[in-house]
């Protein structure tokens, strides 16, 4: 008790001591967080997820993850602002305990803003964060995440439109498996360790274009840093790791019905096969060129009924390991209202993605999946209405196809290749999803 007393007389002194310019100043605390948890059953023990960014999330996820962020303006300075902003993480994916330790820091930054007298606006900041990251929501898919610990100025007034420039760091620490040539001791079993420091210098600029319509311009320069020294320098200064320049234009239309959004990308360098339902920022031991289509929105047909969809085209090639992929998804989800606070709820998703060898062999992954849910949410006219309780059934069927370049023979590899050949699954189950 004695020790606390003293804590709480060394917090009192700090802040009866402060400047008057800020000394009558209340923090704006701020809580807010994002949640999902639910369980299912099937015939069969297929994983938690499933080609969720493929083929939709709804009723193919039984998994619980939890983000909650705590934040506060802490001073204030005639109209200059001073931030932080936290955020703690939990996921699991049903098989573990409580006391897993899947626990993760996943923000913690400082930002400014009003510092600059000529734009009000405009936010400094330097820490661990989100940062703008740009998703399709209904398969859980970040098309455009360079997210990590970093510094940046945000919503900088140039001329029409609002520039964001940020410089953000995540090292790798990857275990591959390759073949023997690539190990001193020719060892299978023994991993290959791929250690990089990998920065990303991110610029944004966004702009109405006309009525209801803005554009956005997106550059991302990816720079590998090689380790040079420690254990595992042979594997990293020896391999491909090259940088990466990825390029965005962004579309947005809002309409009397909802929104559209239509995205297109390029990735050229070591984040090449991010293009396929990536994030932007993987970085791969091989580069190549890859382009990406998407198209995503939210549709009211009438005040109970409307749906939400999402199409992702994509193409790559100039690799070493492999000749070209080619990939396409589709995912749509209506609902229709019920009463106030409830609503029917269905999503169908289906992708293909082809992969050519470069020995002229081939495979290809599909999947397709069918939900039907019944949904309690605050106001179930509106799609984005949360907390929102869920019961549902879902048939998900999905398989590796591969293809022999000399006999054309094509086998199934199942969800579980060389352990199944299983490739569907009808699961029932309910979950809960909300954010604050």
């Amino acid at each position: 008790m004695k020790k606390i007393s003293l804590i709480a007389a060394a917090m009192f002194a700090a802040v009866t001591s402060m400047p008057a310019a800020y000394a009558d100043y209340t923090p704006n605390v701020n809580f807010s967080g994002y949640m999902r948890s639910g369980v299912h059953h099937g015939s069969s023990a297929f994983t938690s997820k499933r080609y969720v960014n493929q083929i939709g999330r709804l009723g193919n996820e039984n998994d619980t993850f939890g983000e909650i962020g705590l934040g506060s303006d802490v001073v204030k300075v005639e109209d200059t602002t001073f931030s932080v902003f936290t955020m703690l993480a939990y996921g699991s994916d049903g098989r573990d305990h409580d006391w897993d330790n899947n626990v993760a820091c996943r923000q913690f930054y400082v930002n400014v803003n009003g510092l600059i007298d000529s734009d009000k606006d405009a936010n400094i900041w330097i820490g661990k964060r989100y940062y703008k990251r740009e998703d399709t929501h209904i398969n859980d898919f970040y098309y455009y995440n360079v997210s990590g610990t970093g510094t940046g100025i945000d919503t900088l007034t140039v001329g029409p439109g609002k520039l964001n420039l940020a410089w953000t760091r995540e090292d790798t620490d990857k275990v591959k498996y390759q073949s023997a040539s690539n190990y001193k001791n020719n060892d299978y079993d023994t991993p290959n360790p791929q250690n990089a420091k990998v920065n990303y210098f991110d610029t944004r600029y966004e702009f109405p274009a006309w009525n209801d319509a803005t554009i956005q311009l997106g550059a991302t320069y990816v720079n590998v840093e090689k380790q040079k020294d420690g254990a595992y320098s042979d594997f990293t200064t020896n391999g491909k790791w090259r940088d990466a320049l990825n390029l965005s234009v962004e579309l947005n239309q809002g309409f009397s019905a909802g929104w559209n959004k239509t995205v297109f990308q390029s990735f050229i360098g070591s984040t090449a096969q991010d293009i396929h339902f990536g994030s932007s920022a993987g970085v791969y031991n091989d580069d190549g060129t890859g382009y990406r289509l998407i198209n995503t929105g939210d549709t009211h047909i009438t005040d109970r009924f409307g749906f939400q969809h999402v199409l992702n085209v994509a193409y790559s090639s100039g690799y070493e390991t492999f000749d070209n992929r080619k990939s396409i998804s589709a995912v749509i989800r209506p609902f229709y209202q019920l009463t106030k606070m409830t609503r029917f709820i269905a999503e169908a998703g289906a992708f293909v993605q082809k992969t050519e060898l470069n020995d002229g062999s081939h495979y290809t992954d599909r999947a397709n999946k069918y939900t039907f849910a019944y949904a309690i949410a605050p106001d179930a006219s509106n799609f984005w209405s949360r907390p929102e309780l869920r019961f549902y059934v879902s048939y998900v069927n999905g398989c590796d196809w591969a293809v022999d370049k000399d006999t054309k023979a094509s086998y199934v590899g199942g969800f579980y290749p060389g352990k199944s050949n299983k490739t569907s699954d009808l699961v029932f189950g309910a979950q809960v999803e909300a954010w604050w």
